[in-house]
């Protein structure tokens, strides 16, 4: 590695993931040489140049293994943007033939660990029940996994050169139960705590926030064998707790939506309420009340000291319960989602119902990981990435 080391990002959907992924890739592409972004989707919409909020991304066409083989046979390291899914294992097949370094990144401060338990209150048939579909819908994921992690440990694919991640707890279990599938952990300061430092949020309280989590959409749920909630059914009570709120505190409510949440929905869900994508943490910071269901987007309510309500309540199914139960240990004020008369105290109660010295752990092992604070995560991973692979440095244009 050294001079001429090009940086491919391999990616299903480049756009996505230039807009999910925006502070550390305009970065990446303004401050090192020879960044280019490689499409192995099997989309129609190949752009050779994209344009994103003033920067200029190159991409290229890759979607046979001979063509990036082309690719991957120069001076080169690999960021996964794609997944260890079936559909992509002959990605992994090309960099370990090619013997190409590969990057990991995931800084998202994630913090949910799923578990499944059923109600107490359940039937024992319907206990069976949720049980087998439980079992047989983490099998449809742990099987691949394994297969993966195997096919690494037999030296058919390539392990992890480095993992970047902003979770200290992950990263121990990571490094213990897949021992050999990551040669190195690094632990970085996650994306929440880079949007917090550089944009410099104006704190108000103008805005209530609902963050959505595609409660009637997720497809995880449906692995596990769950029905949705009805769609109709969902947002029409969702609508009228916008309502509710709204006349009574005269304060314009804002959704916040999932990354994945097809925009064409919205107008029709969420009945022409302002509805934006990728501003989560812009509006966090002008809210008096955040509303949610599950989200790891609420640690940017925690850090900025917000009133939060989860919205709960038995109408949604075992899976989005056990989801719901991984917020217990914060002591949020919890409200059921069909109770207008529950909805009414969190309006009365101005006091902010949080267990700091939980959030406080969170933020150490979630947010700021690293232990060094007021550094971005997205410098600590091009700095690391720089030093470690000899890349090179754009130089800075005088004025």
């Amino acid at each position: 590695m050294g001079i001429n080391t090009n940086v491919y990002v391999i990616c299903n959907d480049v756009y996505k993931n230039i807009e999910i992924n925006t502070l550390f890739f305009k970065n990446l592409s303004s401050e090192i040489e020879g960044v280019i972004f490689v499409d192995i989707g099997k989309k129609n919409n190949f752009h050779p140049v994209i344009n994103y909020q003033g920067v200029t991304y190159n991409v290229v066409k890759a979607r046979s293994i001979s063509s990036l083989y082309i690719l991957l046979s120069k001076n080169c390291i690999a960021i996964s943007m794609f997944s260890e899914k079936i559909v992509d294992w002959w990605v992994h097949l090309v960099i370990r033939y090619c013997n190409v370094p590969l990057i990991y990144i995931n800084n998202f401060g994630n913090f949910i660990n799923f578990s499944f338990k059923i109600r107490g209150s359940t039937s024992i048939l319907s206990s069976i029940v949720s049980v087998y579909k439980s079992i047989s819908g983490k099998l449809k994921r742990v099987i691949p996994d394994r297969l993966f992690y195997l096919l690494i440990i037999i030296n058919v694919f390539r392990s992890i050169d480095v993992l970047y991640i902003s979770n200290a707890i992950r990263a121990s279990a990571i490094n213990t139960k897949l021992r050999g599938k990551h040669k190195e952990t690094v632990l970085v300061n996650s994306s929440f705590y880079d949007t917090s430092i550089i944009n410099n949020f104006t704190i108000t309280d103008e805005y209530i926030v609902f963050v959505d989590s595609l409660m009637p959409y997720h497809g995880d749920q449906l692995i596990y064998g769950h029905l949705p909630i009805d769609r109709k059914f969902y947002y029409d009570r969702l609508n009228h707790i916008f309502d509710y709120l709204e006349s009574k505190t005269n304060k314009e409510v804002v959704v916040c939506l999932h990354p994945k949440n097809p925009e064409n929905n919205c107008i029709e869900d969420y009945r022409g309420r302002k509805a934006v994508k990728n501003q989560t943490q812009f509006y966090i910071a002008r809210a008096s009340l955040v509303l949610f269901h599950d989200t790891t987007a609420i640690i940017s309510a925690f850090m900025y000291k917000k009133e939060v309500v989860h919205l709960v309540g038995s109408i949604f199914n075992d899976f989005q319960q056990n989801l719901f139960n991984q917020y217990d240990k914060f002591k949020i004020n919890k409200v059921d989602f069909m109770s207008d008369t529950e909805l009414e105290k969190v309006i009365q109660n101005d006091e902010i119902s949080l267990d700091r010295s939980a959030i406080d752990e969170l933020i150490e092992n979630n947010v700021a990981a690293s232990g060094r604070k007021n550094e971005t995560g997205y410098s600590q991973i091009i700095n690391d990435l720089e030093s470690r692979y000899g890349l090179s440095r754009k130089l800075k244009s005088s004025n």
